[in-house]
C-alpha cells in the first residue's frame, strides 16, 4: 500500500473512532505498520498540519500517539544518528507549527509528551553520540536557567 493509501485508511480509522468511540480499527492499523510506524506518523503529521479540516485535529492527535507508540516500540533498534535526528526534527516541527497555529493543541501536547519519551529513552543509551547529545542538552538547560535567574 502507498503512503497516500495508508493515510486515507488512517483517516477513516480516526473518523470511525470519532463517530462510534470504537478504537479497534486504529489499534489494528497501528499493529500492521511494524517498523514503519515512526516514519508513517511523521508523514501523517506533516501532511495533516496543512489541512484546515476541523476533523484533522483528531488525526493529528492520533498521529502524535502513533509516533509515541513507534518510539517506545522501536527505540532500542534505531541507530544513534536517527535518534538524534528524530528528536531534533520533532522539536523543530512542534515549534514551527505551534507558532503558526497549524497544529491542534491536543496534538501539540501529545508531541511534547512524545519528545519527553524520546529524551527519557535516550538517557539510557550508551553510545558516544547519545552521551554527547545529553551533555549538550544539559549545557543548554544550564545556560537557560542562568539567564532566567538574572
Amino acid at each position: 500500500m502507498s503512503e497516500q493509501q495508508l493515510l486515507e485508511e488512517f483517516v477513516r480509522s480516526c473518523e470511525l473512532l470519532q463517530r462510534t468511540g470504537n478504537d479497534s480499527a486504529l489499534l489494528q492499523f497501528r499493529e500492521t505498520l511494524n517498523d514503519k510506524t515512526i516514519d508513517f506518523a511523521l508523514f501523517v503529521l506533516k501532511t495533516c498540519v496543512s489541512q484546515s479540516n476541523p476533523s484533522f485535529s483528531l488525526v493529528q492527535f492520533q498521529a502524535s500517539l502513533l509516533l509515541q507508540h513507534g518510539v517506545v516500540k522501536q527505540w532500542s533498534v534505531l541507530n544513534p544518528e536517527y535518534k538524534v535526528s528524530l528528536k531534533g526534527s520533532t522539536l523543530q516541527f512542534l515549534m514551527e507549527n505551534v507558532s503558526n497555529n497549524s497544529l491542534h493543541r491536543s496534538a501539540a501536547m501529545q508531541l511534547i509528551r512524545t519528545l519527553a519519551v524520546m529524551w527519557k529513552s535516550s538517557w539510557l543509551d550508551k553510545d558516544e553520540l547519545s552521551r554527547q547529545t545529553r551533555q549538550e542538552f544539559l549545557n543548554s538547560l544550564s545556560i537557560t536557567v542562568r539567564i532566567e535567574e538574572t
